[in-house]
């Protein structure tokens, strides 16, 4: 059963109908590229209450009123091109339930990504809820458009928050990530960097594939326990490196072992949000650094941990950032079409691996509602090949889901198996 009614927001935060903003570059470079390769994703959450369907209907509803770009499509307008716009009349957050054990949830998630979204009508956002009386899962599906894996959580808080009845205050406006930065950081760091001579293995063009609504994708999922997680932490942290270098590198180890490959190029998503000082806005602040190694050159795994860490944490430096910023600027313009974006995402896309960790969050324990485990982001890019891994840690245990065109069962496993290894 699927249903979305005629949304009609209100109160002193609610932006009125008509144009809100351009996009900024980075959010045309997504919206661009997937008017050809479909760029949406899902994150998961898990209750051991069964959730009566018409409070998460109102509870999504408050959601929507609080975040304005839920509210918003998007048109190419003659003046300013890619636009945000608010109609006068928006539909609800769609929501379709299954009664089904919560715990299967993940075709559900693939199906999700097999629907994208009509970018010319709000909201760009839909849910799912399954569940058989026993438990419930909850699925919220984003545009990358509208929003990145930090604010799905982030809705996913606040979604929270509203069914166990806590009113939620309708934020303003959030400005574009260039905006924002402009703001933040010198000009000193919003400067395109020089190029230098790099490791060649990391260039080279990707290659994309043709989307396909019928083939679902394949996701799996593993977690740590709390005590693993623990232990895992310590460890990197008396190593000199982060939890999220190591899995990097493991990961990196268990491809090249599975595909017989000699070099692994990985993307890692860097959320920037305390560097622009953004609070809980539901929009893309975000940027990506790739790096690579050869899981077999005689170096131990923490070895390799410590010189991706070294190589992520160039790339989270103000200047990083900054850089990587002005660069998707120049490149695409406000009139930039899909042909430019797909140029410029196939060479930034040139990966074996992704890796989209969001770190440690928290839901907080406001009522009885409140999942015990939060998984994602879950996505795909439509590379050939690739293997897209969400990590989150909530409640002190590590989860991840990872995501591909092939059979990724055995990867995650062992990339498990491996991690736990690593942490003793």
């Amino acid at each position: 059963m699927s249903s979305a009614g005629v949304f009609q927001a209100s109160g002193p935060g609610t932006q009125s109908s008509g144009v809100l903003r351009p996009l900024g570059a980075f959010e045309r470079l997504y919206y661009r590229y997937a008017e050809r390769n479909p760029l949406h994703f899902t994150v998961a959450a898990e209750f051991r209450v069964s959730l009566d369907e018409k409070r998460v209907r109102a509870a999504l509803a408050a959601v929507q009123e609080r975040h304005p770009l839920l509210s918003a499509h998007i048109e190419d307008l003659p003046d300013t091109r890619l636009t945000f716009v608010r109609s006068r009349n928006v539909r609800s957050v769609g929501l379709t339930k299954i009664q089904q054990r919560s715990s299967e949830w993940r075709s559900h998630a693939a199906d999700e990504l097999s629907r994208p979204f009509n970018r010319s009508e709000a909201p760009l956002m839909r849910a799912v809820l399954v569940g058989d009386g026993e438990g419930s899962t909850i699925l919220l599906t984003f545009d990358h458009t509208v929003a990145d894996g930090i604010s799905a959580i982030r809705i996913m808080r606040d979604l929270v928050m509203a069914l166990n009845d806590h009113p939620l205050t309708p934020l303003t406006l959030p400005p574009s990530q260039e905006e924002m930065l402009a703001r933040s950081l010198p000009e000193s760091d919003r400067r395109i960097p020089e190029a230098k001579d790099g490791d060649r293995r990391l260039v080279g063009p990707a290659t994309l594939r043709p989307f396909d609504r019928s083939a679902a994708p394949d996701i799996h999922t593993a977690e740590l326990t709390a005590a693993e997680t623990g232990r895992l932490i310590q460890r990197c942290r008396a190593e000199g490196t982060t939890v999220n270098a190591l899995i990097t590198a493991v990961a990196s180890g268990v491809r090249a072992k599975e595909r017989t490959e000699q070099f692994v190029r990985t993307v890692t998503n860097i959320n920037f949000r305390s560097l622009i000082g953004a609070g809980d806005d539901c929009v893309d602040y975000l940027t990506a650094t790739r790096t690579g190694m050869a899981p077999h050159d005689g170096s131990t795994v923490w070895d390799q941990a410590r010189v991706i860490g070294k190589d992520i944490a160039a790339a989270r430096s103000p200047a990083g950032i900054g850089g990587a910023s002005a660069l998707t600027q120049q490149f695409i313009p406000a009139d930039a079409g899909s042909e430019l974006a797909e140029s410029f995402m196939v060479g930034a896309l040139s990966y074996e691996i992704m890796i989209s960790n969001l770190g440690v969050q928290d839901i907080p324990d406001v009522g009885p509602v409140r999942p015990h485990a939060l998984w994602g982001p879950i996505l795909l890019c439509q590379v050939e090949g690739e293997y897209v891994t969400g990590v989150t840690t909530y409640d002190g245990r590590l989860r991840f889901v990872t995501c591909a065109h092939d059979s990724v069962s055995a990867f995650v496993d062992e990339l498990r198996a491996a991690l736990v290894s690593a942490g003793d």
